[in-house]
């Protein structure tokens, strides 16, 4: 599958561009990166792009190693003066560059597309290489109950701060400022004059695959771009869509269902359906509300704390399945909506199935904290491109890594933990994988594999997994719920 990252341009054109440690055993995840992303690859499409044009001190090997580093670690200040350290720290004496170059460089279109190509290249890899098999036992127990479906996506969106001077192009959703008062200066009412501060924040709409562990596709828009505008269908695959409230679009559920596709999103409070049935633990109340709306408040309040499974008639004339569950958070009833109709699958699994979308916030947690993509203050939106790329290009080659060291222990190895320590080991990593030392690559991955108990996901409560607040928990509730042919015990469940 081809990775995309569309660009949203000033007058909405859209551009996308795709883009003994000789017996240790790992997978062929770093080792083969080594032969699919090498020194004579970049050096050939930054020529093809554009971005080399004649022959000069700029190492395009170098440079991409000591952008990813500089970026990617989240120690460091993502700044082009320590691009340019970092590169120069690599470089040999005549390679040198200095800070006006280095920028006139990343100011350069060619450049973003050279980024966005390599980390379509990254991706490709991380699709090859990862597969997860919690999410294919799931997918085939739901093909058992009759839901043939060949993936799940997770849709949401997170927000990147930028320089307020692009404010006009990337408005916020929301202002940290506060508005600053003008001295001497007073409204026609009498009051006294405010300057509304600027803020800008750009919006990544994001598709994240459950099959595979990774992004499928990244949207760059203005923070108050419409999400729902952004949701990636399968391309001839059946996907099982999951989304926040944010895309309970009537329009968007239509075209998924249209098309073949599952969803189960939650329904805004003030979404106007009428109940058809109603059903609550096998007991039939459609007499009781057949006609009312869901915002009713006789509906709303009564049984507060029970599954209720629904049909209903949406305002566009789609008929629809609708659960309604209690929400210990928000200490009211909510909605799903899904048009999973089958009867074998109950309302507590729809509710459990939801569950699985906290893993696309658990993804931005880790693209924030461990791959510096907080933000960027600079004025040259090239330049702020090129910081996102390189980002998402230190986020693909951390996963790969993680990957690696979980084949090599045997248990799952935490990435948001490798990628917030990652100054011991990314820029030796990164350099052996352009240079195609596979040597250090093994070396690397063996003492990150040593240090086991600092890179292995943390072992969860008994309270968490009883209320299913872990994704193994929500696993394993769903593969016995979904259980029909006396499966064996599966890992996560033993």
């Amino acid at each position: 599958m081809a990775f995309a990252i569309i660009l949203i341009g000033q007058k909405n054109e859209v551009k996308t561009m795709s883009n003994a440690l000789s017996n240790i055993s790992i997978s062929s995840a770093s080792t083969g990166l080594s032969k699919y992303v090498t020194n004579q690859w970049l050096g050939i499409h930054a020529r093809s792009c554009g971005f080399i044009q004649r022959r000069g001190n700029l190492n395009p090997v170098k440079f991409v190693s000591a952008l990813i580093t500089a970026v990617g670690t989240p120690q460091k200040r993502d700044t082009i003066q320590a691009m340019v350290t970092e590169y120069n720290c690599q470089a040999t004496k005549g390679e040198q560059i200095c800070y006006k170059p280095l920028h006139n460089r990343l100011h350069r279109e060619e450049c973003v597309t050279f980024m966005a190509t390599l980390v379509g290249r990254l991706q490709e890899r991380v699709f090859t290489c990862s597969r997860r098999a919690d999410a294919d036992q799931l997918l085939e127990r739901l093909q058992d109950n009759g839901i043939f479906i060949d993936d799940i996506y997770l849709h949401d969106g997170t927000y990147w701060k930028i320089n307020e001077n692009f404010a006009g192009k990337y408005p916020a959703t929301r202002s940290a400022k506060k508005a600053e008062l003008i001295e001497d200066t007073y409204e026609p009412d009498g009051s006294p004059a405010m300057k509304e501060a600027k803020f800008a924040q750009m919006g990544l709409q994001t598709t994240f695959s459950m099959k595979t562990g990774t992004i499928t596709k990244i949207c760059v828009t203005s923070a108050t771009a419409n999400e729902t505008e952004y949701v990636r269908h399968g391309n001839g695959k059946r996907i099982l869509h999951f989304m926040d409230a944010g895309y309970g679009s009537f329009s968007l559920l239509k075209q998924m269902d249209e098309r073949g596709d599952h969803f189960i999103t939650k329904l805004k409070s003030n979404s106007a359906a009428v109940i058809e049935t109603a059903t609550i633990d096998g007991s039939d109340f459609t007499d009781l509300f057949k006609g009312k709306k869901l915002t009713c408040k006789e509906f709303r309040t009564f049984r507060i704390k029970d599954h209720v499974d629904l049909t209903v008639n949406l305002s566009d004339g789609s008929h629809y399945r609708v659960i309604r569950f209690y929400s210990k958070k928000e200490h009211q009833a909510r909605n799903f909506v899904t048009n999973l109709f089958a009867k074998e699958i109950s309302p507590k699994t729809i509710c459990s199935l939801y569950k699985i979308r906290w893993q696309i916030e658990l993804l931005f947690k880790e693209l924030k904290s461990g791959s510096n993509l907080t933000g960027v203050n600079t004025r040259v939106e090239n330049i702020m491109l090129v910081m996102l790329f390189a980002s998402l290009a230190a986020h693909f080659l951390k996963q790969l890594v993680a990957g690696d060291v979980t084949t090599l222990n045997g248990c799952r190895s935490s990435l948001y933990r490798l990628s917030v320590y990652s100054s011991t080991w990314l820029r030796n990593y990164i350099k052996a994988v352009f240079s195609g030392d596979l040597q250090t690559i093994k070396q690397i991955i063996k003492k990150l594999a040593d240090a086991k108990s600092c890179f292995e996901q943390v072992k969860q409560s008994h309270l968490k997994h009883e209320a299913m607040k872990t994704l193994t928990s929500v696993y394993c509730y769903l593969f016995k719920s979904l259980d029909t042919k006396g499966f064996k015990k599966t890992t996560i469940e033993a």
